[in-house]
């Protein structure tokens, strides 16, 4: 089954960045998303943090939030601010969803991840 991967630092710029990451983490938890928190300001985690630079295109932004496949690819879902819009598209009706299946939601988008028991 697919995982959830959550790309972030100990070491944050900023508290924006640091309120960001716990939302991704916070929000995972209250949809009960079973994921893997990689911290990319530490040295033993240096080759899968370059790996998923790599994937995003997004060196030293932090956070980054991604799905690893079962065929061990991943697939980048974007920054913060895609990752909120994720979550902001969840809320329209759903009758515009229904009229618009391409709108992705944080819903469609974690559908066949691993979840918490």
């Amino acid at each position: 089954m697919s995982q959830a991967v959550l790309l972030m630092s100990s070491y944050t710029a900023d508290n924006i960045q640091e309120v960001n990451q716990r939302r991704v983490e916070s929000s995972f938890e209250a949809n009960k998303i079973d994921f893997i928190s990689i911290d990319g300001a530490l040295p033993e985690n240096k080759d899968i943090r370059n790996t998923l630079f790599g994937v995003s295109e997004q060196r030293g932004k932090y956070p980054q939030v991604f799905i690893k496949g079962e065929d061990e690819s991943y697939q980048f879902i974007g920054l913060f601010e895609a990752f909120e819009g994720l979550l902001e598209c969840d809320q329209l009706p759903a009758e515009v969803l229904e009229a618009n299946p391409n709108i992705p939601t944080f819903k469609s988008t974690f559908a066949n991840v691993k979840r918490k028991e």
